[in-house]
């Protein structure tokens, strides 16, 4: 990577501020409004360029852990540690669907490509959803532990999950076993994400790691460190040339793939970082918090 396309941020602004822990924090697909997951049991919606909070979506009984906006951006699912998953119309701010099966708290959800939507949970499985049905389509158990994430591949069937088991699965979902069971972290890991060919997965872990795994192989390519705590949440840029994270040491780190160099640390957030996302032009970062603020970081 040349020094003219390296990705430098600044804060912005503080977009929300909130009492309780923010959970995660994801942007709309056109970039223009972002929905944040609430320790409170609400999911918020704020319109960047509004500059205002424009909708607020309840109905979860407990702390919302994952929410984000369908493809189209006019639905938006989320779960909670209330062992349920909910469907929400953006406009009216109404349920649609409830869907009921997980057995202790859903800790991730995500829209396929292909329709329906994944989730996993601390019932340690990982469960495929359709939008029209209330019953889960398949569910698979997962690990032996905790499922802290889950991503479907963007390109086919395959999924990559993280578990407090230490490990990083993934999985061929049509055939239902696991393909690389990634191994290496020495505490839970909290995020996995595939880069965007597919071709590996970044991993972040409670370990004060993120590590960066061959999808083919199953092998460790390289190690970041520098972070002093628990990493949260973890992210490539659609170049597949620059990694995102952050931690419980209250920073947002910037990652050199190639040099497996740190490239900038960002300072704001008053308490733990739990989750990060990335505009769909690569320009803005959005980052939640244990401080209860929603920040949002842009290219200098």
């Amino acid at each position: 990577m040349t020094i003219q396309q390296m990705r430098y941020f600044k804060q912005l602004k503080i977009v929300q501020e909130h009492f309780g822990t923010v959970n995660s924090s994801r942007f709309s697909p056109d970039g223009t409004q972002i929905v944040s997951a609430l320790s409170d049991g609400t999911i918020r919606i704020w319109d960047i360029t509004l500059n205002k909070e424009v909708h607020v979506l309840q109905g979860h009984s407990d702390s919302v852990t994952d929410a984000e906006f369908s493809p189209d951006g006019n639905q938006i699912v989320s779960c909670s540690t209330d062992q349920t998953i909910l469907l929400w119309d953006v406009k009216t701010e109404k349920i649609i669907r409830v869907f009921l099966g997980h057995w202790n708290g859903v800790t991730s959800v995500q829209f396929l490509f292909y329709g329906g939507f994944l989730s996993g949970s601390a019932d340690c499985t990982i469960r495929a959803w359709d939008e029209d049905s209330v019953e889960d389509v398949i569910t698979h158990p997962g690990h032996k532990k905790t499922i802290n994430s889950v991503q479907a591949s963007q390109t086919d069937f395959t999924v990559v999950t993280a578990s407090d088991d230490t490990t990083a699965t993934i999985w061929n979902w049509s055939l239902l076993k696991p393909l690389q069971i990634l191994t290496g972290h020495t505490n839970h890991v909290l995020k996995a994400r595939f880069s965007p060919d597919d071709h590996f997965v970044v991993s972040c872990s409670r370990d004060k790691t993120v590590r960066i795994w061959s999808t083919k192989t199953g092998e460790a390519i390289k190690k970041l460190e520098g972070h002093s705590n628990a990493v949260r949440d973890v992210k490539y840029f659609s170049d597949g040339q620059t990694i995102v994270s952050c931690s419980d040491d209250q920073t947002i780190r910037l990652w050199d793939v190639k040099l497996g160099d740190e490239t900038q640390t960002l300072n704001g957030h008053e308490k733990g970082v739990t989750g990060i996302d990335i505009s769909p032009d690569g320009n803005r970062i959005v980052s939640c918090s244990k401080d209860g603020t929603v920040r949002l970081w842009g290219r200098l």
